[in-house]
């Protein structure tokens, strides 16, 4: 390949490395290969592509389209399409989404989350590169249509497991080079020919061309391949060798177009209104094309005349111009009118019902109801099919063409909101702001403006404005009221759940957590009443008045679970009147329901419930395992907020199993992220995490500061009430907790949790002295047994055992202290045991084989390994498991044999032995 020895050679280098790869190695390389138009990326593409197929590589490739018409994943289609067949390969939900997407499906599959797509893709490409080397080859990237873009943000991330090379090519000038080089990228620019590569090039060129006229293309095409042999090719047909005509002085790009417009001149006028009917439906087929043709009086010899003369290859239905800047050309220069007339004619022969839409579109340049009607039908089908982005892009181009404000209005909702859904806040934003000034009475689109106030709240969520958004909220809510104070009783419940859900986890100071509870109140929900408006009323008024709701709902939450909209929120409500069991069950289900929906940022904030829940519950693996999906989930699906909290609950277990490091590290992680977060509940979730690390590291003080600042959540703040008081003793504060903790046992006559009771006698015990002390610890070791958190009644029973010891009364303390070590072993807290050990040793026990806090072989597991390993003892196949964890099979099973040869086990049977519950003699 002339002038491009080098290039060649660093790609051939990757493509070798991955041919060459063992199965443990991670070969796979993604490169961006950058330049000007012309500059020879197709042909150097054409030039590995080649070398590949020779060493054995499979080939897949796609192009992007200039004038992408919205219709979602075209790109990806073009990719897949020769692989279709393996679908089958993949596990049911990744099946079901690519399906789904492609339109193969029977079109009653709720639509794929992008990370079930995301994955789903990924997980073929892995099938393919196991059996074969693969070569993935992405044409235009700067064009790939944004959903396409998307999946492939996320492969590019992950190829390194794979024997698959990426090469990606982009103009220079033309979309986010950074973004893409910043994504891992290797970065090959493509430099102008040197003087002597030109000089090459042009002996190749036919008929052969003169010194004189050489010498003007070197100096006018700069190096650039395309221009050497276009310009060439316009001094020969015009039969002039000075060079005179040439269009000189212009940008390159310029430069070309008016080469291969000078080009089209020889050429019939219906040749060249066929092309301008190719350029116009760039994704158009040929029968399209000959069909559009054949309404202006033009007919098939005229495209075939365009082939004939090398302007466009054809190959099957597929029309492709020989180079971009060709159907630039042809098009850009077309009067609006005929750009306009040829859109037009597209619209009326293309059958698929989105790209027709988008057609008559761009031929309409004033509001049109009809036209934006068919938009809002292609946004439904390209959302049905999982293209958010697409879906967002055609309601904003019907809010455009709508002649009605009330129909923009909600148009424009509904493209904020599919934004927001597809990840593009700032979009999502944009469109928001440009809805708020058409609603001018929210009476007379209650709904819509419930969705675009829901909308601003979920994109603030976490940031300084969400108090503020919430507001919002409830202003609406009372101004929906009405002058009868009874209208519109359903919209104001959607608004005033969303508000309870802020209230919440803000915990504003002021009235607003008033206004919304006496919102709920005064709701009179339609006769003979709807079940789920029922439970989202009560659910919502439990979040925010759990004394007065405890009573009534305790051990009764199930109830709502079939019939309430939204189980996070049930859970939360059983979070707020302290039923663990209920709060337990309650994130299980919204794990399950979101999950099965593709519902994954519900799934996230219900992964990071359940961890909590789980932690409390003394399941540690299971806590870190949620913990870690959570994470990894969030992560992929861009949620830093979630992804922090799920960090937070994993330094807790973290300190629980003794890796104060790990504990450490996820903890500044969190802080980075969360930062002075307006949230109150992660706020102190993050302040419970970094207390206890501190009183695990005997930073007293440092825990009895972050540990007060837990009042940011009330649940929050009575679940930590014993560490607060513990670290008060070590810094002489003791009469600051004293107050509190009489508060919260005044609250908990209502709640009756045996959860509380254990804190509160634990802290009165730690609070006090003498027989009051040891009271305090029998009360609170009978509440324990009926807790349900093994963890917090090990603590109890370590310290009595250590108060017991400074009492001088070491066989009473030796029975506390062996059955806080059996209790700790039972949950994996290696803290635990190895602080438990440690006082056995000094009340003077000799151990039998004393660990002191060794890792067991379960704890040796990554959260990646512990959760397909803790699947797997369920009996999932790994196609299965691969599905619950948005994982590939293939990788399932690598984690799996890892997870076995950790635990030196050879069968998934003896797993379950694995995780049983362990304890040793003393």
């Amino acid at each position: 390949m002339i002038g491009r020895e080098v290039e060649v050679e660093r790609i051939l280098g990757h493509l070798y490395t991955v041919r060459d790869a063992s199965s443990s190695a991670e070969p796979g390389t993604a490169v961006l290969i950058t330049g000007e138009a012309g500059i020879g990326k197709t042909t150097l593409l054409h030039h590995i592509t080649s070398l590949a197929q020779a060493a054995d590589f499979s080939v897949l490739r796609c192009t992007g389209v200039q004038q992408e018409l919205g219709t979602g994943f075209s790109a990806l289609h073009e990719l897949l399409r020769p692989t279709l067949g393996r679908l089958h390969l993949l596990p049911h939900q990744q099946r079901a989404a690519l399906m789904t997407v492609f339109g193969l499906d029977d079109g009653t599959s709720p639509p794929p989350d992008r990370l079930l797509i995301n994955t789903a893709t990924l997980t073929l490409l892995e099938e393919i590169s196991a059996q074969q080397p693969l070569l993935v080859l992405v044409e235009d990237l700067q064009w790939l249509d944004r959903s396409s873009a998307s999946v492939l943000t996320f492969l590019i991330r992950r190829l390194a497991h794979t024997r698959t090379l990426l090469l990606a090519t982009m103009r220079t000038g033309e979309g986010s080079q950074e973004r893409w080089a910043g994504l891992g990228m290797v970065h090959l620019p493509l430099a102008a020919l040197s003087p002597q590569a030109c000089e090459a090039l042009m002996d190749e060129l036919t008929p052969p061309i003169d010194a004189r006229t050489r010498e003007v293309l070197l100096r006018e095409a700069g190096g650039n391949p395309l221009a050497l042999t276009e310009l060439a090719a316009v001094i020969q047909d015009t039969d002039l060798q000075s060079g005179a005509t040439l269009p000189l002085r212009l940008p390159l790009p310029q430069r070309l177009e008016k080469a291969f417009l000078q080009q089209l001149a020889p050429l019939p006028e219906a040749t060249r209104r066929t092309l301008l009917l190719a350029a116009a439906g760039e994704d158009a087929r040929r029968s399209e094309v000959i069909a559009a043709g054949a309404e202006l009086g033009l007919v098939p010899l005229d495209l075939d005349l365009a082939e004939t003369a090398g302007l466009i290859n054809v190959e099957g239905e597929h029309l492709r111009f020989r180079h971009p800047l060709l159907r630039s050309a042809i098009y850009s220069s077309a009067p609006y009118s005929v750009r306009l007339q040829a859109h037009l004619v597209l619209a009326g022969a293309i059958q698929d019902p989105v790209r027709a839409a988008w057609h008559k579109a761009a031929a309409t340049p004033a509001p049109d109801e009809e036209v934006a009607a068919e938009l809002t039908t292609a946004a439904d089908i390209a959302r049905a099919r999982g293209a958010l982005i697409e879906a967002s892009a055609a309601y904003e181009r019907a809010a455009a063409l709508s002649p009605s404000p009330r129909q923009r209005l909600q148009r424009l909702v509904q493209a904020a909101e599919l934004a927001r859904l597809a990840g593009r806040p700032s979009q999502a934003s944009r469109l928001g702001e440009e809805a708020m000034p058409l609603l001018i009475d929210p009476t007379r689109q209650p709904s819509v403006a419930v969705m675009a106030a829901v909308t601003r709240w979920r994109l603030s969520a976490g940031r300084g404005s969400w108090m503020e958004r919430v507001t919002d909220l409830v202003d609406l809510a009372e101004q929906l009221r009405g002058a009868q104070r009874d209208q519109h009783p359903l919209e104001r419940l959607s608004a005033l759940t969303a508000a309870a859900v802020g209230v919440y986890v803000l915990q504003p100071a002021g009235a607003l957590a008033e206004r919304v509870r006496d919102g709920l109140r005064s709701l009179q929900l339609p006769a003979p009443g709807d079940p789920t408006a029922w439970a989202d009323q009560q659910v919502g008024l439990i979040m925010l008045d759990p004394l007065r709701y405890a009573s009534r709902w305790r051990g009764r939450l199930a109830e709502l679970t079939s019939t309430v909209s939204g189980p996070n929120r049930l859970a939360s409500a059983a979070e707020a009147i302290h039923d663990l069991p209920s709060m337990a069950s309650a994130w299980s289900e919204a794990v399950e329901r979101a999950h099965y929906s593709r519902a994954v940022s519900e799934e996230c904030l219900a992964l990071h419930g359940r961890a909590l829940s789980r932690v409390l519950g003394g399941d540690l693996p299971g806590a870190l395992a949620d913990a870690g999906l959570a994470q990894r989930i969030a992560a992929d699906a861009q949620l830093p907020i979630i992804r922090a909290a799920g960090q937070v609950v994993a330094s807790r277990i973290h300190t629980c199993r003794g890796d104060l490091q790990a504990a450490a590290r996820a903890l500044g992680e969190a802080a980075q992220v969360i930062g002075p977060s307006p949230v109150g509940k992660l706020n102190a979730e993050l302040n419970w995490a970094a207390g206890l690390l501190a009183l695990t590291e005997h930073r007293h003080w440092d825990a009895w500061v972050h540990l007060n600042q837990t009042h940011s959540h009330p649940v929050i703040a009575a679940w930590a009430i014993a560490d607060l008081a513990q670290a008060a003793v070590q810094v002489g504060k003791a009469a600051d907790v004293i107050p509190r903790v009489q508060v919260l046992a005044e609250a908990n006559l209502t709640y009756g949790s045996p959860h509380l009771s254990l804190l509160l006698e634990r802290s009165r015990a730690l609070l006090s002295q003498g027989e009051r002390a040891e009271a305090a610890f029998q009360r609170a070791l009978t509440h324990g047994s009926a807790s349900g958190t093994p963890i917090e009644l090990a603590r109890t029973q370590l310290a009595y055992g250590q108060w017991l010891r400074l009492a001088d009364r070491p066989e009473e303390s030796q029975t506390h202290l062996s059955a806080a070590l059996r209790a700790f072993e039972g949950t994996s807290s290696r803290l635990g045991i190895a602080r438990t050990e440690a006082a056995l040793r000094t009340a003077g026990v000799v151990m039998a084989r004393g660990r002191g806090g060794a890792l067991d072989p379960v704890d040796t597991l990554s959260p990646l390994e512990l959760q397909v390993a803790q699947l797997a003892t369920t009996g999932l196949s790994e196609e299965e498991i691969a599905d619950r964890i948005y994982l590939s099979h293939r990788a399932v099973s690598s984690h799996l044999h890892r997870a076995l040869a950790k635990l030196n086990l050879t069968t998934r049977a003896e797993l379950r032995q694995a995780f049983a519950p362990r304890a040793r003699p003393m």
